[in-house]
């Protein structure tokens, strides 16, 4: 049962050759409006293009109690002149507001979109048609899979920016190979955050090639936030339902509708939901509601938190290694700091100050740097970071060393969780002269 849908961002279900040209037929565009965007919309311009949006509506919606309604707001509005406005991206903002403000539907929009509206209008094998359009955006996104990377403790990081589909098999391939990638991680995180949503066979591939296979099998979580929408909240949604991953950040969007895309002339595309999916988990789906996350965080530090909470499921785990717990301690108190800053006074930094053997640490602006003379190839200058309101410091961009100071004493320490090296502050002591 497929029920994913597509919202925020503007890719749509593919439509045949034949329902593209229905679908000009109802919404009123024509391929000699496909020559560009005008400078300006007129009167007549403006007129048509309300017709055409009414007529999308009516044939489509798939709330027919609501389409008199959404057409009565649109007409209302353009008899009291809300939408005279020569700026096409002003008219479909206003458009757009009248709309949600009746269906409350994150699919039912209209964008001043001139590169997508002649694309629509082209033939759809040509070149310049849909399908190719689409091929474009997905090989330059990579399929809207942007970033991979290692994070410290063998995490494995995905981002999915949209959700981009070919159906040449090239997507399909993306990702299998970046479930390959995954697979080899400790743990698992698949960001979602700011990812409007897309295509559904591309969300599907996401949900079978790489939440079903690896979910499950290691601590899996999936960041997202009030941006996450459509195809993007249904792999949330998934994952959540079937217990799959834990869900970190904020409450997402709440676009669960299917929604088709339709050419006005002279330069928009008006997304308008024509299917209420239903999960048959819940019997029922997110819109207006979005999926709830299982780690409440501010959508910048949610990336942290997941991390923090791998590696405290995986120090857990029996029968780790002494080496590796060490490494999942060595991250966490980097964390720690970051998800919740320590405060250490001004006059503390001060006291920090001054020469431990070797090394010097010297107080300038509100901040610790750390310089040693006796080892030219160190970052000389690296900033201390606090790590803990205690004397605990991180080297800004240097992971492989931590300090401590206290007292009179400077201790550096390394990730193996092995002795640190001991440095005292030398103290200078001024005797006074005697006078004969």
């Amino acid at each position: 049962m497929r029920y994913v849908g597509q919202a925020l961002s503007l890719a749509g279900n593919r439509l045949s050759p034949v329902a593209v040209a229905l679908v000009m037929i109802v919404a009123g565009a024509t391929p000699s409006c496909a020559a560009g965007q005008p400078v300006t919309l007129g009167k007549a311009d403006r007129a048509a293009a309300i017709d055409a949006i009414v007529r999308g509506i009516t044939a489509n919606y798939v709330f027919a109690d609501l389409r008199a309604s959404l057409v009565a707001r649109l007409r209302t509005a353009a008899k009291h002149h809300r939408y005279d406005t020569a700026d096409p991206a002003e008219f479909a903002e206003r458009v757009t507001a009248d709309l949600a403000t009746v269906s409350r539907d994150g699919h039912l929009y209209l964008r001043n979109d001139p590169a997508r509206y002649a694309a629509a209008l082209a033939p759809p094998t040509s070149d310049t048609g849909l399908a190719a359009f689409a091929r474009t955006q997905a090989l330059r996104e990579h399929h809207g899979l942007t970033e991979q990377a290692i994070l410290p403790g063998n995490i494995r990081y995905l981002k999915i920016t949209g959700f981009k589909w070919v159906p040449d098999g090239s997507t399909a391939r993306a990702y299998d190979q970046a479930a390959a990638f995954l697979a080899d991680g400790d743990a698992i995180i698949l960001d979602l955050r700011g990812n409007g949503g897309g295509e559904s066979d591309a969300a599907d591939t996401c949900l079978d090639t790489i939440v079903r296979r690896l979910g499950g099998t290691r601590p899996f979580y999936i960041l997202v936030d009030g941006l996450v929408g459509s195809a993007a909240e249904a792999v949330a949604y998934s994952a959540k339902l079937e217990k799959r991953a834990i869900i970190v950040g904020t409450r997402t969007f709440g676009a669960a509708n299917n929604n088709r895309l339709l050419p006005i002339a002279p330069s928009f595309i008006l997304s308008v939901s024509y299917n209420r999916p239903i999960h048959p988990l819940s019997g029922t789906n997110w819109e207006g509601v979005g999926v709830t996350p299982d780690l409440v965080s501010e959508p910048r530090l949610a990336s942290e938190v997941a991390q923090q909470a791998a590696l405290k499921r995986l120090a857990a785990a029996p029968g780790v290694p002494f080496d590796r717990l060490a490494q999942y301690r060595w991250r966490s108190s980097l964390l720690d700091a970051r998800i919740d800053p320590p405060v250490v006074t001004d006059a503390a930094l001060r006291g920090y100050a001054g020469r431990y053997g070797p090394i010097e640490i010297r107080y300038a602006e509100g901040r610790l740097r750390l310089y040693r003379e006796d080892r030219p190839r160190w970052p000389q200058g690296a900033i201390l970071t606090p790590l803990t309101g205690d004397g605990r410091f991180a080297l800004e961009g240097v992971d492989a060393i931590r300090a401590r100071l206290f007292g009179n004493t400077l201790e550096i320490y390394r990730p193996d969780g092995g002795q640190p090296d001991v440095f005292k502050r030398q103290v200078t002591i001024m005797r006074a002269e005697s006078s004969l």
